[in-house]
C-alpha cells in the first residue's frame, strides 16, 4: 500500500513539474489567458452532464467537472460514469480524476483509461481500420467516457516537453490495478512546416491469469498462469507530397510461444488528390499488447481520395484480407462514396444531392457458405429538409474450391435477404425532427418492418433528444431519452 501511495505521489510530482517547463520568450509569444464568464480568482470551471435512458435497456450518465487554472496552465478535471439498469436497479459506476497541462498535453489520470495511438493499435489490429498513414496517431490517453464491467482503475502519466527547436520529446507510464507497468516515449521532429518525424516504442510485461478454450475444438487452447512481454517500435514520416509510417510488435507468452505483428503505410499526395496503400500482417502466435490472443492474418488496402471545394470528397477504397501471409485472399470490403459540396452562399438550387455511395462486400472463409453483399445509399437536401435512402442485397454460395474474393455470382448463389430503408429529417432553427421506416425480406426468417420517429431541441448551453423505434413494427416499441448539458 506504501509502494502504491508513494507512485502516485511521484506521478503527480512529475506532471507538476512539467507544468513549470516553459520555452524562452523568444520561442512564442505571451498569451492572456482567455477566461469564461464565471470566473473566480482566475479559476474557470467547466460542468458537463451528459446520458441516455432507453425502455428496458440501460440509463447512462457522464458528469464531468473541470477548474482550468490558468496561471500554471492547468487545468484539474473529475469525471464520474455510471450505467444502470433501466429501472436504477443493478449498474457499475466509476469515479475517474486528471491534472492536464495544455501547452505540452502532459497529463496524470486515474481511473478507467482509454490508451490512444501506438499501443491502441498493437490491441486487436483487425478490428481496427487498415493502417493507413493516416490512422497512425501518437500515442496518449484520456479517461474513458463510459463505464467498464471489465477494466479496473488505473493510473497514468505522460510528460511532453515543450517544442525545443524542431524537436519535442514524450515519454508515458501506465501502472494497471495491480502496480504492473506499462512503458512507452519517443521524439517528434518538425524538420519544416507541415514535415515532420516521429519515432516511438512502447513495453509492457505482465502475468497473464488462466485462460479457458472457448469451445472443444478451440483454435486457441487451454493456458496456464503465464509471463507476457511486449516489445513495440513505431515510425511516421509526414510531408505534403508523401508519408510513411509502420508499427512493430514483438510477443513473447510463456507456454504460448513467440508472436510478431508489423504494418505499413504509404501516402502520394495531399490535396486534391491523395492515394494511400496499406498492409499489415500477424503471426501464429501472436499475443496482442492487452494479452489477447490475435488470429493470424494478412490484408493489404488501398485508398484513392478527391478532395474538392467546400468539402466535397471523392472516395474509391478496397481492403483485402486473407488467412495469413502468402495465401489467397478470402475476404474483401470495397466503396465508391461522393460527398457533394455544400451549397454556394446565396444559391438559388433549392434540391441537391448530399452524397451517394455503393458497397460490394464477400466473405469466402467458409466455402459452404460464401457470404456476398451489395449496399447503396443517396442522400438529398432540400432546404432545411434532408433525406437518405439506403437498401442492401445478401446472397449466399459456395464453392468446392478457392474462389475470387470478389462477389461475382455463380450458378450456386441464393438469395439470402434484402433491406430497404428511407429518412426524412427536418432542421427548423433549434428543432430538428426525424422519422425511419425500413423494411426487411429474408428467405429463411419473417419479413420485419422498422420504424423510428426522433425530436430533438439545442440550446446554448445543451440538447435534448426524445426518440420512439420499433425494431419489430408494430408489435415491440421501444423509448430513448438522452441529454446533455453544459455550464458556462
Amino acid at each position: 500500500m506504501k509502494r502504491y501511495i508513494l507512485l502516485r505521489g511521484a506521478l503527480l510530482a512529475g506532471l507538476l513539474a512539467a507544468a513549470g517547463v516553459r520555452g524562452s520568450a523568444a520561442d512564442k509569444p505571451v498569451v492572456t489567458p482567455t477566461v469564461t464568464p464565471v470566473d473566480f480568482w482566475g479559476i474557470a470551471p467547466h460542468f458537463y452532464w451528459s446520458g441516455s435512458w432507453e425502455t428496458e435497456k440501460n440509463t447512462v450518465n457522464r458528469v464531468n467537472l473541470a477548474l482550468d487554472l490558468p496561471w500554471w496552465d492547468l487545468s484539474l478535471r473529475g469525471l464520474f460514469t455510471d450505467r444502470r439498469t433501466a429501472d436504477f436497479d443493478a449498474g457499475i459506476s466509476a469515479l475517474n480524476g486528471g491534472i492536464y497541462h495544455r501547452p505540452t498535453a502532459s497529463r496524470v489520470l486515474y481511473g478507467i483509461v482509454d490508451e490512444w495511438g501506438l499501443p491502441a493499435r498493437l490491441k486487436n489490429p483487425w478490428i481496427r481500420a487498415a493502417p493507413y498513414v493516416e490512422n497512425h496517431k501518437p500515442q496518449s490517453a484520456d479517461l474513458k467516457t463510459e463505464p467498464s464491467s471489465t477494466k479496473k482503475p488505473e493510473a497514468y502519466l505522460y510528460l511532453g516537453t515543450p517544442q525545443l527547436g524542431p524537436l519535442r520529446f514524450f515519454a508515458s507510464t501506465l501502472l494497471e490495478n495491480d502496480l504492473t507497468p506499462a512503458f512507452g516515449g519517443g521524439i517528434d521532429w518538425i524538420i519544416k512546416p507541415k514535415t515532420e518525424m516521429r519515432l516511438e516504442g512502447f513495453y509492457t510485461g505482465k502475468t497473464l491469469p488462466y485462460r479457458e478454450a472457448s469451445a472443444w475444438f478451440s483454435e486457441t487452447p487451454p493456458l496456464p498462469e503465464r509471463d507476457f512481454r511486449f516489445y513495440a517500435l513505431g515510425f511516421l514520416f509526414n510531408s505534403p507530397l508523401w508519408g510513411l509510417a509502420s508499427d512493430w510488435a514483438y510477443s513473447e507468452t510463456f507456454a504460448y510461444g513467440q508472436g510478431l505483428y508489423g504494418n505499413v503505410g504509404l501516402r502520394f499526395g495531399d490535396k486534391p488528390w491523395q492515394f494511400s496503400l496499406a498492409a499489415d500482417a500477424s503471426g501464429d502466435r501472436y499475443v496482442g499488447r492487452d494479452g489477447s490472443v490475435v488470429k493470424e492474418g494478412f490484408r493489404i488496402g488501398a485508398r484513392l481520395d478527391r478532395k474538392g471545394v467546400r468539402n466535397g470528397l471523392f472516395r474509391v477504397a478496397a481492403v483485402l484480407r486473407g488467412p495469413e501471409f502468402g495465401e489467397d485472399f478470402d475476404r474483401i470490403a470495397s466503396q465508391i462514396y461522393y460527398r457533394f459540396p455544400a451549397a454556394p452562399p446565396r444559391s438559388k438550387i433549392t434540391l441537391r444531392f448530399s452524397r451517394i455511395s455503393l458497397e460490394l462486400n464477400r466473405n469466402a472463409q467458409n466455402l459452404a457458405k460464401i457470404e456476398d453483399s451489395a449496399g447503396a445509399l443517396v442522400g438529398l437536401k432540400y432546404g432545411i429538409w434532408g433525406g437518405v435512402l439506403d437498401g442492401k442485397i445478401n446472397h449466399l454460395s459456395s464453392a468446392e474450391d478457392h474462389v475470387l474474393p470478389f462477389p461475382v455470382p455463380d450458378d450456386s448463389t441464393v438469395f439470402d435477404s434484402a433491406r430497404l430503408a428511407g429518412e426524412i429529417t427536418c432542421n427548423p432553427g433549434s428543432f430538428s425532427f426525424g422519422a425511419k421506416v425500413g423494411y426487411t425480406a429474408s428467405e429463411k426468417k419473417d419479413d420485419l418492418w422498422d420504424t423510428s420517429i426522433r425530436a430533438s431541441v439545442r440550446a446554448k448551453n445543451g440538447r435534448l433528444s426524445l426518440k420512439l423505434a420499433s425494431a419489430k413494427f408494430p408489435e415491440d416499441w421501444s423509448g430513448t431519452i438522452t441529454w446533455r448539458l453544459e455550464l458556462p
